[in-house]
């Protein structure tokens, strides 16, 4: 099915049912799902759901949690969940993804494995629109970047994934002046003891 689809930060999962389960329940309706399907004609509907459930195990394959595909989606880790959201939508058929900061609150190995699996959607075709605030993903995924500085939209093109971290990082992050924080002569005690001082960033 074509069209778009969007993962949030709010992975919106079913938390009570499987991996699996999440699946199954992106897909488009197909023939099975009628009663009267299943009651006429019961073993071209065992077969329908049959090849939804290898479809949808071959789906948590591609996004690296097949062997928690029986399990209950409260157990995964939140690096799993995060692969699971996007499991769902790529069921649904969509060629154009949103994602709202995939990797958001993610780390190591779990990090790692977002960017991978965004690297392989781009190679299977599909476009991705991508909002984050990670710029190390933004430099090793992104074709084209836009990004708010000083009021303005400044705007950066990759001329292709050997090239994406260079040139992006030269046109475009080493420019931005926005300041985030800034300190200026920071003390902290733990309770007599004093751990830092005078500290300026």
């Amino acid at each position: 099915m074509p069209g778009w689809r969007a993962v949030f930060k709010n992975l919106r999962l079913f938390q009570d049912l499987t991996a699996l389960d999440n699946v199954l329940i992106g897909q488009p309706r197909h023939f099975g799902e009628e009663p009267f399907g299943a009651i006429f004609r019961p073993l071209h509907t065992a077969r329908a759901l049959r090849r939804r459930r290898d479809e949808a195990r071959a789906i948590l394959a591609h996004v690296g949690v097949a062997a928690r595909a029986g399990d209950f989606v409260r157990n995964l880790s939140y690096g799993e969940q995060k692969l699971l959201s996007i499991a769902r939508i790529l069921a649904t058929g969509a060629e154009f993804l949103l994602l709202d900061e995939p990797t958001s609150g993610l780390s190591g190995a779990a990090l790692d494995s977002i960017i991978a699996l965004l690297r392989r959607l781009q190679d299977d075709g599909k476009t991705l629109l991508v909002v984050e605030h990670n710029t190390r993903v933004v430099q090793q995924i992104a074709d084209e970047v836009l990004f708010p500085a000083s009021g303005t939209i400044d705007r950066a093109r990759a001329a292709g994934r050997d090239h994406r971290r260079s040139r992006i990082g030269e046109n475009l992050f080493r420019r931005c002046d926005l300041v985030l924080l800034q300190l200026s002569n920071v003390a902290a005690g733990y309770g007599a003891k004093t751990v830092v001082s005078e500290v300026s960033a």
